[in-house]
C-alpha cells in the first residue's frame, strides 16, 4: 500500500465514523483548547478553554446549552468596561443570572459563531477534509501513547491535511490536522463510533440567552 493509499484509507475511516471524540487545540487568536464528543445525530458535549476560562456545553439537535465558569463571567464584565458604564452594569446583571446556570440558545447560531463549536456539526465541519488524496508525504516514526506512529501529509491548493496513523496495520486515524474557516485545528481522535452521552439540563438550571444579553454575544 502506498503512502497515498494509506492516507486515503485513514481519511475514509475518519469521514465514515458515526461519532468520535476530539481533544486538542484550535490555533485561533486565543489558542482555544477543546475536548468534545460528537455524533451525526446532532449531539455534542464537552468543553473549550481560552484566556484561562472554561466553558462547558451540550448540544442536542437544534438547541444548545453552555455554562460559563467564574473566570468567563469576570472576563465578560471586564470586556464590557471597554464599552462603558452601562455595559458594565448590564454585564454584572447578566452574570448574576448566568452564574451556576446553563445558557440556552439556538445551536445553529452558536456553531456558526464559535469555531470550537463548529466542530459539533459533522455534516459541515469536515466537508473540506478530502476523502481521498493523490499523494502523501510520510513523516518519521514517533511513539505516541505507547504506540509507534507516522504522519501522512497531503498538501493542496488551500493548505494541507495531516493524519497520524499506526506505523503498522490498519491506518486508523489517531490525530488529524486541518483548517476550518482558515483556522488550524489539531486534534487527537478517540472513541470511534461510541455513543455520545448528552443530557438536557434541568429547566431549573437554565437561563435563556435573551435574558443575559449583557454578557452573551450569541443571544437569540
Amino acid at each position: 500500500m502506498s503512502d497515498a493509499q494509506r492516507m486515503t484509507e485513514a481519511l475514509t475511516l475518519f469521514k465514515g465514523y458515526r461519532s468520535f471524540g476530539l481533544k486538542g487545540e484550535i490555533r485561533d487568536e486565543v489558542d482555544t483548547r477543546i475536548d468534545l464528543h460528537v455524533d451525526r445525530q446532532g449531539n455534542c458535549a464537552g468543553s473549550y478553554q481560552n484566556l484561562g476560562a472554561t466553558t462547558e456545553f451540550v448540544i442536542i439537535g437544534d438547541r444548545a446549552w453552555w455554562a460559563y465558569d467564574e473566570k468567563g463571567l469576570n472576563a465578560s464584565i471586564e470586556f464590557a468596561g471597554y464599552v462603558g458604564p452601562e455595559a458594565v452594569a448590564a454585564a454584572k446583571e447578566a452574570a448574576a443570572k448566568a452564574r451556576g446556570k446553563y445558557v440556552e440558545s439556538s445551536a445553529a447560531k452558536l456553531t456558526e459563531t464559535v469555531v470550537a463549536l463548529s466542530l459539533c456539526r459533522m455534516d459541515r465541519a469536515y466537508a473540506d477534509v478530502p476523502a481521498s488524496v493523490p499523494s502523501a508525504e510520510l513523516g518519521s516514526p514517533r511513539t505516541e501513547k505507547g504506540e509507534r506512529r507516522v504522519s501522512l501529509t497531503h498538501t493542496h491548493e488551500n493548505g494541507e491535511v495531516v493524519v497520524q496513523v499506526p506505523k503498522a496495520g490498519t491506518p486508523t486515524p489517531r490525530r488529524i490536522e486541518f483548517e476550518i474557516r482558515d483556522v488550524p485545528v489539531l486534534v487527537d481522535i478517540d472513541d470511534y463510533d461510541a455513543p455520545v452521552k448528552v443530557q438536557r439540563p434541568d429547566p431549573s438550571d437554565v437561563v435563556q440567552a435573551k435574558d443575559v444579553r449583557g454578557l452573551d454575544p450569541f443571544a437569540d
